[in-house]
């Protein structure tokens, strides 16, 4: 798990050295992820199949505590990327999306619930 914390930090070692100087020094209080994974935290008992989809997630998102501009989210890819991070998984159930198409429902892990609630912890929501 502390692998898994060090993977939101304020820069990337692909980042110039002064931003990989000071990358201890403060922490992102709400990334994309960050949001994402909380609403899969916060709605994980309001469903049946204990889940959400994608665009579903994203709309429950509340971006306005972001920095980031709601044009900017790109709720789909951060999606992915905790899928890929085992923080979200796919349930086996479909829902229809806004546009008719099925789309997967995912729910949270055990890692993406022991990270949320480290966030948690440190004060970031």
């Amino acid at each position: 798990m502390s692998e898994q914390l060090g993977l939101f930090t304020a820069a990337r070692n692909t980042d110039p050295e002064t931003s990989r100087a000071n990358r201890d020094a403060f922490r992102k209080k709400a990334s994309q992820r960050d949001l994402i994974l909380h609403t899969y935290y916060r709605e994980r008992l309001r469903y049946d199949d204990g889940g959400l989809t994608d665009e579903e997630c994203g709309m429950k998102t509340p971006w306005k505590n972001s920095t980031m501009y709601v044009e900017r989210v790109c709720y789909w890819k951060r999606c992915s990327e905790l899928r890929k991070l085992n923080f979200i998984r796919p349930t086996g159930s479909t829902r229809t999306s806004c546009a008719g198409q099925e789309q997967q429902v995912c729910e949270i892990t055990v890692e993406g619930r022991r990270y949320i609630e480290e966030l948690n912890r440190r004060g970031a929501f």
